[in-house]
């Protein structure tokens, strides 16, 4: 897929998606995501978070690509912050979500939507969460 003299460094990607469209997303362990059309770089960035809440230098370790029409974006997770983040397709940050007890989320690996059932379910050590996204 990659060709020539600009080949991504995959050293520190940590997960990928492709969307319906053949847009190739890589998420880095650093909260930086680059996205890639035809083994061509695309214009890509995370924009809008709250103060505190940036994404680039958070160590993340998963993504799930939602690229239905029902609410479209990404979810990324976030273990040492115990952190579900949600973003548009375009990066721009929609909500972050967090549980009461966060030792529910220590282990917590990767993450899927539901968009028709407005739910997010968690990986996290060897269970499930599920949350509400109206919550």
């Amino acid at each position: 897929y990659f060709t020539g003299q600009m080949r991504p460094n995959l050293g520190a990607a940590v997960d990928f998606d492709i969307s319906s469209t053949g847009t190739i997303f890589i998420l880095y362990s650093d909260g930086v995501m680059t996205s890639y059309f035809g083994g061509e770089a695309q214009s890509f960035a995370f924009s809008g978070f709250p103060q505190g809440q940036e994404l680039s230098g958070t160590t993340v370790q998963g993504l799930y690509l939602n690229d239905s029409p029902i609410t479209p974006g990404f979810y990324i997770v976030s273990q040492a912050t115990r952190t579900i983040y949600e973003t548009t397709l375009a990066g721009t940050f929609v909500n972050s979500y967090r549980v009461f007890d966060e030792d529910m989320l220590a282990l917590l690996s990767d993450v899927v939507a539901d968009p028709g059932q407005d739910m997010i379910y968690a990986a996290s050590g060897n269970g499930i969460v599920a949350l509400s996204r109206q919550d």
